[in-house]
């Protein structure tokens, strides 16, 4: 299980580390990858980490059920009510093509406010990431 400090880490990963600093603290990847915005994405079983294309740093963390992360003591992927609490603690969610963005926490969240089972994914990331939607 990964806890998240916003805007700080997820679980061992920090945002601002190296590529180096994330193998060691996670291992090596089973997969790297560019995604649609030129940046490396080291993915694992259960959580991807995009590493940003300007200095090859952490920036993001994406997380899907098989990897249970919490935030606020909630945990957000067997909690059946994590969605709603989080859109409070936030205080603040909008949504953006399918994401619930809450800039307050940190965090995206996808298939839980439409239900869909199959879309469920929480990203994590840095300070001004998606400030600019």
């Amino acid at each position: 299980m990964f806890e998240i400090t916003p805007y700080k880490s997820v679980g061992p990963i920090r945002f601002g580390m190296s590529a180096d600093e994330l193998v060691g603290a996670v291992g090596d990847p089973i997969k790297i990858t560019k995604n649609r915005l030129g940046e490396l994405d080291y993915k694992y079983s259960g959580f991807r980490v995009a590493l940003s294309s300007k200095d090859n740093t952490v920036v993001e963390v994406g997380l899907v059920p098989e990897t249970e992360v919490v935030i606020d003591g909630v945990k957000i992927f067997s909690s059946p009510d994590a969605f709603a609490k989080l859109v409070k603690n936030d205080g603040d969610p909008y949504e953006y093509v399918g994401f619930v963005i809450l800039l307050n926490l940190g965090i995206t969240m996808t298939g839980f406010h439409d239900k869909d089972e199959s879309q469920k994914a929480v990203t994590v990331f840095t300070k001004g990431r998606w400030d600019s939607v």
